[in-house]
C-alpha cells in the first residue's frame, strides 16, 4: 500500500485520530482508545521496530560484504615467502615479512642484487612492489623487485577474489611472469 493509501485506511479504521504517530504523543486522553486502536498502535511499532532492526542487518551485511583492498599479508609461492602489503602515497608497495631463507637466517643479505652497492641491504623488510597505481581491484605500472636473480621488472597485480592476487612481472612484453599469491589468514 502506498504511504497516502496507508494512512487512509488508519484513518478510516480508528477515526479518533488522524495519524498513528501524531495519536500517540498528542491525544488526551490514550485511556479513552478501544483494545482495537491499542492493538493497532502495538502492532505498527513492532512492524517500526522490525523495519530497523533489518535495516540495521541490510547495512551490516554490506559493510561486511565490501570487499578487501589488497593491504596486508600475503603467502608467496616462493621459498614459502610471506610478504606484507600495504598503501605507499596513493600507490601500492610491498616488503618481505619472512620466507624459508629467512627463518634459517634472519640476518640474509640481498647478495643477488644487480647492483654491488645495494647486495648489503637485508632482505626482511626490504621493499619488493612500489608504485603500482590504479584499483580497487587492478593495479599497474608497478616495480617488481625478485631478490632471487636481483632484477626489477615491470609489474601490474591483480585481485581475483578476496584472497587470491596475480602478480605479473616483465623484462618485456611478452617475457612476462606471473606468480599468484594468497592471503595469509
Amino acid at each position: 500500500m502506498s504511504g497516502w493509501r496507508w494512512w487512509q485506511a488508519i484513518d478510516a479504521k480508528f477515526p479518533s485520530y488522524k495519524f498513528a504517530g501524531y495519536a500517540c504523543l498528542c491525544t488526551p486522553n490514550p485511556q479513552a482508545w478501544d483494545q482495537r486502536e491499542i492493538a493497532a498502535l502495538k502492532k505498527l511499532a513492532e512492524v517500526m521496530v522490525r523495519a530497523g532492526a533489518l535495516a540495521v542487518l541490510a547495512l551490516a551485511s554490506v559493510a561486511s560484504a565490501a570487499p578487501l583492498g589488497p593491504e596486508g599479508l600475503w603467502n608467496t609461492p616462493e621459498h614459502h615467502g610471506v610478504v606484507e602489503v600495504y598503501d605507499c602515497d596513493g600507490a601500492i608497495c610491498a616488503r618481505i615479512v619472512t620466507s624459508d631463507t629467512l627463518r634459517r637466517d634472519p640476518t640474509e643479505m640481498d647478495a643477488k642484487n644487480k647492483d654491488p652497492a645495494l647486495r648489503d641491504r637485508l632482505l626482511k623488510g626490504l621493499t619488493v612492489m612500489s608504485d603500482f597505481k590504479g584499483g580497487p581491484t587492478e593495479w599497474k605500472n608497478g616495480r617488481a623487485y625478485d631478490p632471487d636473480d636481483g632484477g626489477t621488472y615491470h609489474g601490474s597485480m591483480k585481485m581475483v577474489g578476496a584472497d587470491v592476487i596475480r602478480l605479473t612481472g616483465c623484462i618485456v612484453f611478452p617475457l612476462c611472469r606471473t606468480d599468484t599469491w594468497t592471503r595469509v589468514h
